[in-house]
């Protein structure tokens, strides 16, 4: 199984690749409230799982109130498949003790944006505070009754549709090769897809930098005509053509 995370491709055998921050929102003071029949519908769809180098794990927790956590190692079982990295971002979770870090599948599911609750399968690990030096980094929450913690959505087949509607909701994220993200670039997607929707988006995006041909302000359906003209954005073109007259 591999691991495919928003800042590489892993593969069997590599390790995964230094870790990178970026800009999260920060985030509430206190676990959002929701009905719990949006938690069972959302229970059937977001399942947790664990990463350890580049291999993922499923939980198996049917408890939704409790830390899904607590004796997670001894409820694992191997996820069969490639994972891709969606969306990450803070989410909270109440505590009776600073230093016992106890997220339950309801505080994380109440907090999973609207725009993912439409996929028909996704997984999400989270991670706590590790030592105090996590803690103190957010010590208002902590004075506020909640720990802060990192969760990461992780979907086992990208598609063309799934990355037009994250583009409409985070156009930053289909930015720049290079450039760290709240999920994976364009590029990245491409990579993953099925040779005929990466065709099909490949008449859509910049074939170097994975950027969205033509205006960004324009929503564009995978039906609609693909923009004409070059293959690659402006800037992918322009640094194209300097090597080209410089013979480089």
């Amino acid at each position: 199984m591999a691991h495919r995370g928003f800042t590489m491709t892993l593969r069997r055998g590599q390790k995964p690749h230094p870790k990178m921050e970026y800009p999260m929102p920060i985030p509430p003071f206190a676990v959002p409230q929701t009905t719990s029949a949006d938690i069972k519908k959302l229970a059937k769809i977001f399942k947790p799982v664990k990463i350890k180098g580049d291999k993922a794990f499923l939980i198996n927790c049917k408890d939704l109130e409790n830390s899904f956590l607590w004796n997670a190692e001894e409820n694992l079982k191997p996820y069969k498949g490639d994972l891709f990295t969606l969306y990450k971002f803070h989410s909270v979770h109440s505590y009776g003790y600073q230093g016992m870090f106890k997220p339950s599948i309801t505080e994380v599911l109440a907090q999973i944006p609207g725009i993912y609750h439409f996929l028909k399968e996704a997984y999400f690990e989270t991670v706590g505070p590790e030592d105090a030096n996590d803690l103190n980094m957010w010590i208002e929450h902590i004075h506020a009754g909640v720990h802060v913690a990192t969760t990461t959505l992780y979907t086992p087949e990208p598609s063309l549709d799934l990355m037009m509607k994250v583009y409409r909701e985070h156009p930053e994220s289909l930015s720049r090769e290079g450039h760290v993200t709240n999920i994976v670039s364009a590029v990245r997607w491409m990579e993953a897809m099925k040779p005929e929707e990466r065709l099909l988006a490949m008449r859509f995006f910049c074939h170097k930098c994975g950027v969205l041909l033509g205006t960004r302000e324009r929503p564009i359906t995978c039906d609609e005509v693909a923009p004409t003209g070059s293959e690659f954005c402006d800037e992918c073109l322009a640094k194209t053509e300097v090597k080209t007259v410089d013979g480089q």
